[in-house]
């Protein structure tokens, strides 16, 4: 059994460990294996950072054994013009996938959003990642740009997709 949970403080060094191991096993973060130098330290200082904001929050996704198996940001805007707006980025270990733990997070990471009364929440994401922009897509996301050569990946230049969730309670 899964449980989302908003991120502890302790979490810190397991969730610096899968940040790095989603990394190493996927093709479609922004990090590729072995490049992400985040410290202990640094990782413990940016969830204190997380945790200390209203705006933001880190939700973790939990199994029965206490190991972490995703994760999900979602980050607020401290200017005045971009308040109404968050973006996030979600990462699941392969060990997960197909387990609904993307869709959970997801589901939180809106509840979360419709609590703050965000009116946008915003993601990029490889245009490729057929099973990632279907799961926005269920949620309501929709597509609206194209980033054109966005990253380089696999010796080949990728493009990624704008996607926008736009809280209905404001229209």
């Amino acid at each position: 059994m899964i449980i989302i949970r908003p991120i502890k403080i302790e979490d810190f060094l397991e969730f610096n460990k899968i940040l790095k191991l989603i990394d190493a096993e996927s093709d479609y973060m922004l990090f590729e294996a072995n490049e992400r130098q985040t410290s202990d330290d640094n990782q413990f200082k940016t969830i204190q950072r997380f945790i200390d904001d209203p705006t933001s929050t880190i939700l973790v996704a939990e199994n029965s054994d206490h190991k972490l198996a995703g994760y999900i940001f979602v980050q607020g805007f401290t200017m005045n013009k971009r308040k109404y707006c968050k973006y996030m980025a979600m990462g699941v270990l392969k060990e997960f996938q197909g387990m609904k733990v993307g869709l959970d997070l997801l589901k939180n990471a809106i509840k979360f959003c419709e609590e703050q009364n965000t009116k946008r929440l915003e993601l990029t994401v490889v245009c490729e990642n057929v099973k990632a922009v279907n799961l926005y897509k269920k949620f309501g996301f929709e597509i609206e740009g194209v980033k054109r050569a966005s990253l380089f990946m696999n010796n080949r230049f990728v493009d990624e997709y704008y996607m926008s969730w736009i809280n209905p309670e404001f229209y």
